[in-house]
């Protein structure tokens, strides 16, 4: 009898420790998950924005409308000063109700905190997808970059050992490797990058031309800079 109460006695104390820690993770952040379609000449879309812009001077604003994590549509829009191309304004606000759902702002024209909210869900952002880079970039981004590889381009297996052969790097090396697409234009090619990560650091990045691997960028670079 005794075995059976410190028996019962052990699991109920197990299972309150582990009630515990879900009490105390924390929620999971309110995310972007697609971008969807929506009709400008709408006159009820038009006024709707026109409402959830804030006019600011000299700046270039930018607008997706997206499906969140729980299943709401919201706007996030974007603005970004073109007299500093630094200082820079982002809401996410809900599409029926008009909440602020989320607001960041930036005096380096990146969005650090809307990164980090990414990455406490997804992981290091080295480590995201490339739709999930090409995705944040679209939102945030003054001059979005980032695609997905296009017909003609090195398949992500060619650009991975491309990488391979200018770093020298080895499997012990790193534990995992992430990639991502730059497009091109009518003019240049466009660009693979691949990160090499160890824990959660990335140990080197390779920037190579997407149609016949020129190397473009090595992050650190031989004298160990970067």
């Amino acid at each position: 009898m005794m075995k059976f109460m410190k028996r019962a006695l052990s699991l109920l104390i197990s299972a309150m420790l582990l009630l515990g820690c879900f009490a105390l993770a924390e929620e999971a952040p309110l995310l972007p998950i697609a971008i969807v379609s929506y009709d400008l000449t709408d006159e009820a879309t038009t006024a709707a924005l026109s409402a959830l812009i804030e006019p600011k001077e000299n700046a270039l604003t930018r607008w997706e409308r997206v499906v969140l994590s729980d299943g709401r549509e919201a706007w996030v829009i974007c603005q970004f000063d073109q007299a500093t191309m630094s200082n820079a304004w982002s809401r996410v606000i809900d599409a029926e109700t008009q909440e602020v759902l989320q607001e960041d702002t930036t005096d380096t024209g990146f969005f650090a905190t809307a990164q980090a909210r990414w990455e406490s869900a997804k992981g290091i952002y080295a480590l995201w997808s490339i739709q999930d880079k090409m995705l944040f970039d679209r939102l945030y981004a003054m001059a979005p970059c980032y695609g997905e590889p296009v017909e003609g381009d090195l398949t992500q297996e060619e650009a991975l050992a491309a990488a391979l052969n200018v770093t020298g790097l080895t499997a012990a090396d790193y534990d995992a490797v992430g990639y991502g697409y730059i497009m091109g234009s009518s003019e240049q090619n466009g660009t693979w990058q691949v990160f090499f990560v160890k824990g959660s650091e990335v140990v080197s990045t390779v920037n190579l031309d997407a149609r016949d691997a020129t190397i473009l960028l090595v992050e650190p670079d031989e004298e160990g800079n970067g």
